[in-house]
């Protein structure tokens, strides 16, 4: 219950900032019906087998794909995404063995660190959010196989994936604002020594 709270939550605050704080267009209005597509959809599961899926999980695989052939189609963001999806993987498996080591809760130590990978390795701020969904989404479906294999898990696209992603998105919004906010700062005090 708690996790749902927090999704709905951070996934209402991107939306707020989608809404008010994007310049009118095709990208605005896509983005604003993927995530109420994905708010509407969130508590869906389709059920194959024993595995039980989230249909939120592949309309985020889809809508993340599209993005990012739309924004940021090039190896080197790929290459970004893929790293992003070797760390996701080993944080998550990382928290499933030695959960102690910790030192905050997970839905919000594993997204400041996924954050800080991509502010390294990309600039741009469109593919710094394109690889970091992508990247989130198959490192998910890598770990999540990877439990199902071992038969210690049946749920694909639980409340805690929609977490990270909802963060790791709030986060690198936050880090972008600070950084306008900064450079705004820094220009008006050089206008007024000089």
């Amino acid at each position: 219950m708690y996790e749902q709270f927090l999704y709905f939550w951070f996934v209402w605050i991107i939306f707020i900032i989608v809404a008010f704080f994007m310049k009118n267009g095709k990208k605005r209005s896509f983005l604003l019906f993927w995530i109420l597509l994905l708010i509407f959809i969130s508590q869906t599961y389709v059920t194959i087998g024993a595995i039980q899926f989230s249909f939120a999980y592949f309309v985020l695989l889809i809508g993340s794909i599209i993005f990012f052939i739309q924004h940021s189609l090039s190896w080197y963001n790929l290459m970004v995404a893929f790293c992003v999806v070797i760390g996701y993987v080993s944080l998550l498996i990382w928290e499933k063995i030695t959960p102690i080591w910790f030192f905050m809760p997970s839905f919000f130590q594993i997204p400041v660190l996924i954050v800080m990978i991509v502010l390294l390795l990309v600039q741009s701020y469109d593919s710094q959010i394109t690889s970091a969904i992508l990247g989130l989404i198959l490192g998910r479906i890598i770990f999540e196989l990877l439990l199902i294999v071992y038969r210690l898990h049946d749920v694909v696209g639980e409340e805690t994936f929609f977490i990270h992603i909802s963060l790791t998105v709030l986060f690198i919004i936050v880090v972008r604002l600070m950084q306008s906010i900064t450079s705004k700062i820094a220009n008006f005090f050089r206008r007024k020594l000089i």
